[in-house]
């Protein structure tokens, strides 16, 4: 049974493939799509003539020496044209080759005529170059029968492009949340295996920011201390990877922070505006894809710590914004502000309270106050 929905499962994905490829008329084009995980490489190629796929091809690397897609395919293409005595008119990439006129010239020599090398953006050709890609990884797993799904791949490439001996199992996130240097909050998110821990999600209050002009430095590298203070006392759980938000600056701070403490760990930073990896051991930043797995992996991780810091510091705000009203009561101070939000939840629950209970809340002098501040006549208990 499993095996008759596999085939009718795949008989409606060709069919559906041949209506992509179909859409662009007439067209003779080679279709390349590329996977990498654990060192090893699949290729893809839907052969396309007239408009209508006719072949997909398979080819399977172990342990490659080039990983990169652009020079693994720069090396492959001559090679596998060489051999190929059916060329198209147009070959169509995932990701730009360093020297795409070389190629051409090449297949122009072998066709006898003009063929264009091109990596389409949009449309029809684009929604083909994804199917190819989608192909490569599917074929990929088949062969190298890889586990652990996607996450686990992400995690594999990610540990690769910034130097870990093993693919990150338990990632820590940081972000920073404030309105120009008050309400400061940090927050840390954990992913394992590429998926959100909630349980192990945390919040700090970052008190140095309240007096202080806006300093995301000192904000991260206070986070980032108390966090590895509490887990060097309680001896972990040590993350695998910490993952900052933020560029050179942000990565540092987390670095001095870590320095104070005495603990080593794997940190690296993510620029929100090019989406830059900084690592210590590098000057400069490590640019990926933004189709890369690894990337999106951080990506979510940072992406979730930024709404998680988002949420408390608005609730916290909020909070502030509540407390700063009523203190400007007469004789309220945060300590009986904090307590007549505690009991009446808000402004607008104080307004609609019993005078008797405001009185027994807060005494009667401050119940004065209290309903002077709100416009209403004082009416004593008896």
């Amino acid at each position: 049974m499993a095996a008759a929905y596999r085939d009718s499962l795949r008989t409606v994905r060709d069919v559906a493939e041949r209506q992509v490829v179909q859409s662009l008329k007439g067209e003779n084009v080679d279709v390349f799509g590329f996977f990498e995980s654990g060192q090893d490489v699949a290729v893809v190629v839907l052969v396309v003539r007239g408009g209508v796929l006719q072949d997909r091809r398979d080819f399977f690397f172990e342990k490659a020496q080039e990983l990169e897609p652009a020079a693994f395919l720069e090396a492959f293409l001559p090679q596998f044209y060489d051999a190929n005595p059916f060329l198209p008119s147009e070959v169509h990439l995932p990701v730009p080759i360093a020297d795409p006129a070389l190629l051409e010239d090449f297949l122009a020599a072998r066709r006898g005529a003009k063929v264009a090398v091109r990596v389409p953006q949009r449309g029809a050709a684009a929604d083909r170059l994804r199917m190819a890609e989608a192909n490569a990884g599917e074929r990929h797993r088949i062969r190298f029968r890889r586990t652990g799904g996607d996450e686990a791949v992400a995690a594999e490439r990610l540990g690769r492009a910034i130097g870990l001996a093993l693919p990150p199992h338990r990632i820590d996130a940081f972000d920073i949340s404030h309105t120009q240097g008050t309400d400061s909050v940090a927050s840390l998110v954990v992913f394992e295996d590429g998926k959100a821990k909630k349980s192990d999600y945390r919040l700090f209050n970052i008190a140095s920011q309240e007096l202080l002009a806006p300093d995301d430095f000192r904000s991260m590298a206070e986070a980032v201390e108390r966090r590895y203070r509490r887990v060097q006392a309680e001896d972990g759980p040590w993350p695998d990877l910490v993952l900052v938000d933020g560029g050179r600056g942000q990565l540092q701070a987390a670095l001095t922070a870590l320095d104070r403490i005495g603990v080593e760990l794997p940190i690296a930073g993510l620029a929100k505006r090019e989406e830059e990896i900084w690592i210590p051991a590098r000057p400069d930043p490590i640019r990926l894809s933004r189709k890369d797995p690894a990337l999106q992996l951080i990506q979510r991780a940072r992406d979730e710590a930024h709404r998680f810091a988002i949420t408390r510091h608005r609730r916290r705000r909020g909070k502030r914004m509540r407390q700063t009203g009523l203190t400007e009561i007469p004789g309220v101070g945060p300590a009986r502000a904090r307590l007549l939000l505690r009991r009446f939840g808000s402004v607008k629950g104080l307004r609609g309270a019993d005078p008797v209970e405001i009185e027994a809340a807060v005494g009667p002098a401050t119940a004065r106050a209290v309903a002077r501040y709100l416009g209403r006549p004082f009416e004593r208990s008896a």
